[in-house]
């Protein structure tokens, strides 16, 4: 009571007067409480998750996981984000390397199983920019997971790391990541989240190093169903993607200081593509071409993130990519949706 009669005498001193907040109406007061329950369901399950995945140490903790196909040791961490964690693991009976991505059971809305589903489609196509999926399975009541082929970093960080792309590499990356697209068109299926970090290069001690992987296969979409045409498109759906990349207009003024006229060219025929067409992977993979003829660059030259490269490789994007690319698709592959 003291204390109280000290602060009022103490405010009176100062002249100043107490801050009342504005008292809530009804319907802000139950979106409040809503959003605050929202937030608290959030933080819940998200330490579900993180519970549920491997408990991970260096020398002991959950380090290795069994299937029907073999036994893996878990080595590293690396990386984790809002889908689960991803893990390197090594095969006892090999000692290969390999990426095992987990997922929480508990997840609002799973995406692994899918995204399993779309490795199995996609491996019976033996492509060079698929990753071959090795094993999957799952902790009963805590996680899933799948072990995959461990690549290097991503576009994005390659880029961070060199600051800038020449010209050379800038080509072929675009001439790899229309291979890796096409391949995945051929086989019915629509990426929906095309952007730097979710392609790869290899890693620096295997051959694959000059070779760029698509990956993150979660939002997905069969577009071609098996002994069926297209799927007919739908009136309404919500956006799937990146915002970041999602606009064709950004990215119009991208290419204004080099091989401006061939990128145009190319925005301008994306731009023009209705739901039905199936893209002309060859005018695409020509203009490209066309531009490396003008600006006198060497595609066969090392890209920019091999340093110790003396020699240049030859890049290829495919045997059949000089020739008129065929407009079926694939349908022997298995129907997930």
């Amino acid at each position: 009571m003291k204390k109280r009669e000290e602060r009022r005498k103490e405010r009176r001193e100062k002249g100043g007067r107490r801050f009342r907040r504005r008292r809530k109406t009804p319907l802000e007061l139950r979106k409040f409480i809503a959003e605050r329950a929202h937030e608290e369901r959030r933080r819940e399950r998200q330490k579900n998750q993180e519970r549920d995945m491997p408990h991970f140490k260096v020398g002991k903790g959950e380090n290795e996981i069994t299937t029907s196909k073999g036994k893996y040791e878990l080595v590293g961490k690396l990386g984790q984000g809002s889908f689960g964690s991803v893990f390197s693991c090594i095969r006892q009976s090999d000692k290969q390397v390999f990426a095992m991505k987990c997922e929480s059971l508990n997840a609002e809305r799973p995406r692994l199983p899918h995204e399993a589903n779309v490795l199995l489609a996609l491996n019976l196509l033996k492509s060079p920019h698929f990753v071959e999926m090795i094993d999957n399975g799952q902790i009963a009541g805590r996680f899933q997971f799948v072990i995959i082929r461990l690549v290097g970093q991503n576009l994005w960080d390659v880029r961070l790391k060199v600051k800038q792309f020449t010209l050379s590499t800038s080509l072929m990356i675009g001439i790899q990541t229309l291979a890796a697209l096409r391949d995945l068109h051929r086989v019915g299926w629509l990426h929906r989240d095309i952007k730097p970090p979710n392609f790869c290069i290899g890693r620096p001690d295997e051959e694959t190093f000059h070779t760029i992987f698509i990956l993150d296969f979660g939002l997905c979409r069969k577009i071609a169903l098996k002994g069926k045409d297209i799927r007919t498109p739908r009136k309404e759906c919500a956006f799937r993607g990146t915002t970041r990349y999602a606009s064709l207009a950004a990215h119009d003024s991208l290419f204004r200081k080099c091989c401006y006229q061939q990128m145009h060219t190319i925005l301008l025929y994306l731009d023009s593509l209705q739901y039905g067409n199936i893209p002309d992977y060859d005018f695409i993979y020509h203009q490209v071409i066309a531009a490396a003829s003008v600006h006198r660059v060497d595609l066969e030259a090392a890209p920019n993130w091999d340093q110790k490269a003396k020699s240049c490789f030859s890049l290829r994007m495919d045997q059949d990519m000089e020739v008129q690319l065929t407009t079926t698709i694939v349908f022997n592959v298995r129907d997930t949706d």
